[in-house]
């Protein structure tokens, strides 16, 4: 009987059909040979048969899954018996299933540090209240504004003025935003406006005053993730709104958002093994790709690397100095050109993709393979992209395991205390009513003048309409008798 490694083998080659959508899911085989065989031998008439190791090969050309990481495998999707036992015990005593799995979590003693510090960097729209208590409250933090709350509003203040050329003129300031120095953009920006005449225009006069929040070429120096938009609040908002509704109670917001705090962290941890079990296609054999790919942590990152050194090679690298080189596209020459400076330890491109980005240009890796270096210095493998940046730090769990079994009190351990009051399923009967609700006046009955009712429901409403019936009746026949009295037409007299 035969064991072998589950990613042994050549991937199959697949059948394409281009009338279907095709999903292009990686195989995860790779030509491993670990394998190992067993035998049912008898060594000896007095013995039984047993099974023995016939052959066994341990070397795997793949690198193992961790522990924490082999339960998101099909083949491992299962629980232990005490921790089943542990479950059926907490359901039976009123436990609802977030609260189990809160439970386990805890016994667990897994934490989460929370950020003890201000951002480096922070994109928000043009609130000047904002702006103003950014700059108060966060004075280290450097402040950009989002381009697409900025250009949005480029239809109500131009179409009016430029009419037809207004494509144009979205064209022009388009190739400003992506100018890569600020000498670029304030040689250029006086010879857009003046082509366009909006020299004094307010809202043009305005966007140059705040230049330095929205332009990139002032922002690369500052780590952004390539970020210059809010759009990804919008998807972060999407995702909050998986836990916590307009519905959810104050009591219960702080638990709904460690649950999503907790599902990212196994969304990382599943991202990890999938690089691990299912591998990436490497464009090339160069020892600078395999670097990145054995370092970078998600698939989109190296995704990211994989595409700038891809087309790295399309560069020609002219060496002006022993550390200066000029970097452009092998069909823009003259044109477009980057400087790029490495001595060996430290390089720094013009374009500053490094350090707005994080992830290596295609300048500096056209310079890496022109003078044959392959190894990455480590001051460019920013740890934010690691696969290790995901797991918490060793004082972590040192602090959370400090406290031993040894060290709690005998009553303590054995004291049983009664579980929370579990909730039940569905929509509650009551919700529960803010500060404005309550301060709204109450609405009666105008009959009764009860609450809880109107006049169309009222119970008293027979014998209260009879009596008020009575009381006109009275009322009606003493005015009648009073008229008498005075002499006076009633058909005349006047009504009071």
């Amino acid at each position: 009987m035969g064991f072998f490694c589950h990613r042994e083998g050549k991937p199959k080659p697949k059948v394409v059909d281009y009338s279907k959508v095709q999903k292009n899911r990686m195989s995860s085989k790779c030509g491993c040979k670990a394998y190992m065989r067993i035998t049912l031998r008898r060594e000896n008439e007095i013995f039984p048969e047993e099974w023995q190791v016939t052959i066994l090969n341990l070397e795997h050309n793949h690198e193992l899954l961790s522990t924490d990481e082999v339960r998101f495998l099909p083949s491992y999707r299962s629980i232990t018996t005490e921790d089943e036992k542990r479950i059926l015990l907490l359901k039976e005593g009123g436990l609802s299933i977030r609260q189990i799995m809160l439970v386990m979590e805890l016994e667990k003693n897994q934490f989460v540090l929370l950020m003890t510090k201000p951002p480096d960097t922070i994109l928000t729209d043009q609130d000047p209240w904002m702006t103003e208590a950014i700059a108060k409250e966060m004075p280290s933090t450097k402040h950009a504004f989002c381009i697409w709350h900025i250009t949005s509003k480029f239809s109500g203040w131009f179409i009016s003025i430029l009419k037809g050329d207004y494509s144009s003129w979205c064209s022009d300031f388009y190739s400003l935003y992506k100018l890569d120095t600020i000498e670029e953009f304030e040689n250029q920006w006086p010879l857009v406006i003046a082509k366009y005449e909006l020299g004094e225009n307010k809202h043009i006069n305005g966007l140059y005053r705040i230049k330095k929040f929205w332009v990139p070429a002032y922002l690369r120096e500052f780590f952004f993730g390539g970020m210059t938009t809010t759009g990804r609040s919008e998807s972060i908002n999407a995702f909050i709104k998986r836990f916590i509704s307009s519905n959810t109670r104050l009591t219960q917001f702080i638990r709904q958002v460690d649950l999503a705090i907790e599902d990212i962290l196994q969304t990382q941890i599943h991202d990890t093994m999938l690089v691990k079990y299912k591998g990436s296609y490497l464009i090339s054999q160069s020892p600078l790709e395999e670097q990145g790919y054995h370092f970078f942590f998600t698939h989109f990152a190296f995704k990211k690397f994989q595409e700038e050194f891809g087309r790295a090679i399309q560069y020609t690298v002219v060496e002006k100095t022993c550390n200066v080189f000029f970097v452009n596209h092998h069909k823009y020459i003259q044109c477009n050109k980057h400087e790029v400076v490495w001595d060996g330890n430290v390089a720094k491109c013009s374009c500053k993709k490094f350090e707005f980005v994080g992830i290596l240009c295609r300048h500096i890796l056209s310079v890496f393979l022109h003078k044959d270096c392959f190894d990455i210095p480590l001051a460019y493998l920013l740890s934010r992209w690691s696969r290790k940046e995901v797991t918490l730090p060793q004082e972590v769990f040192e602090s959370s395991t400090s406290m031993n079994n040894d060290e709690v009190p005998t009553e303590v351990m054995n004291m049983v205390q009664r579980p929370p009051q579990s909730k039940p399923k569905g929509r509650p009967k009551q919700r529960m009513k803010g500060g404005i609700e309550l301060a709204k006046n109450v609405r009666r009955c105008s009959l009764c003048k009860g609450v809880g009712h109107n006049i169309s429901t009222c119970p008293r409403k027979g014998e209260l309409v009879s009596k008020s019936n009575d009381i006109s009746r009275h009322a009606a026949k003493k005015k009648k008798v009073m008229l008498e009295n005075q002499d006076l037409n009633p058909v005349f007299s006047l009504k009071f």
